[in-house]
């Protein structure tokens, strides 16, 4: 039985957020996963996230990436949330799941319709909430699990 290959594309703005805690290397060393392309406004910034990354295109506009290649996922890593609203949804909408910089929304109406849309779509969204696997995380989880 052969494995599937998922294609995977990021979304950056570099000087508004950039590519926030690096997730759009979250990819690297997945033999299943083909990192294609970056999106990012500023030319610079672009340029140093497909060295980083080893994407084999790159585009100035997000959106364009999302119509021309035929991605699976894609990572939206600007660290400020102010496009990730947007950013989200085009790519749910381009039939994209997500993996995307924390915090997800600056609401939590915009956060709700994320949850719609992923919902509506049957895509899936995950949040880059990396604190999750902090020994210490899981022991101040512990400690609130003993009433402590």
């Amino acid at each position: 039985m052969s494995k599937k290959t998922y294609r995977a594309g990021a979304i950056g703005h570099s000087g508004a957020g950039n590519f926030g805690h690096q997730i759009h290397l979250a990819y690297t060393g997945l033999d299943n996963v083909q990192f294609t392309s970056i999106a990012d406004p500023d030319p610079d910034g672009r340029e140093k996230a497909v060295q980083e990354a080893g994407a084999m295109s790159s585009y100035a506009d997000y959106n364009e990436m999302l119509v021309e290649e035929d991605l699976d996922i894609v990572s939206v890593c600007p660290r400020w949330v102010s496009e990730h609203l947007d950013m989200v949804l085009a790519c749910l909408n381009n039939g994209c799941h997500v993996y995307c910089e924390k915090p997800m929304t600056a609401t939590l109406a915009d956060g709700d319709l994320i949850v719609e849309t992923t919902a509506q779509k049957g895509l899936k969204v995950a949040v880059s909430h990396q604190g999750v696997y902090f020994p210490s995380t899981h022991a101040l989880k512990q400690l609130l699990r003993d009433g402590k």
